[in-house]
């Protein structure tokens, strides 16, 4: 028995061998009330655990299930992300950061400031994507951060389009109660 944190106990219910032969162990993640009072009285073997206790432990796999679906999605300019993306070394627009693969090659992401899909509309335009890490992209996504395009790492080649950092920051950021203060 081991406490993986709170109350939850990790048990084994395979044979583990060993020089000393085998052990009988019970594998399972639980947090069952039950578990933890059998725990308490000193009942750590499998077979000395109640019944009801060793049912209310689901040791099956989860099974996922498929369906088959149709959609339609915005076809990007993938030759223009790549584009901005080298000509700022992919290092996050708001945070310089560069995430190195263990191939060596850099990893960043392109984000459209003003999203593409509806209600937005935004055109898929170099003026409208920047640079980013998947930290930084996912706050720009859900509003968390808002920009601001004298602190965003610049290129004398890429120029931001200042119609949509405005838009970002009135229509996507939803700024915090900090703001207010």
């Amino acid at each position: 028995m081991h406490l993986l944190g709170g109350n939850t106990r990790c048990v084994t219910r395979e044979k583990i061998g060993t020089k000393k032969g085998y052990s009988k162990v019970m594998v399972a993640l639980v947090a069952t009330r039950q578990l933890r009072l059998a725990f308490k009285k000193g009942k750590t073997h499998f077979y000395s655990l109640p019944d009801s206790v060793v049912c209310a432990c689901d040791f099956e796999t989860p099974t996922s299930t498929r369906i088959k679906a149709t959609t339609y999605r915005i076809l990007r300019n993938t030759a223009l992300s790549q584009r901005i993306k080298l000509l700022h070394q992919n290092r996050c627009q708001i945070c310089g950061f560069s995430i190195q693969l263990p191939d060596g090659t850099a990893y960043s992401e392109a984000h459209h400031i003003k999203p593409l899909g509806t209600p937005h509309d935004g055109p898929d335009i170099e003026q409208n994507i920047i640079v980013l890490c998947p930290n930084h992209h996912a706050m720009c996504d859900y509003g968390v951060v808002p920009l601001d395009i004298e602190r965003l790492r610049s290129h004398e080649i890429h120029q931001v389009g200042v119609e949509f950092v405005l838009y970002h920051n009135s229509e996507i950021y939803v700024g915090s109660e900090l703001d207010s203060s």
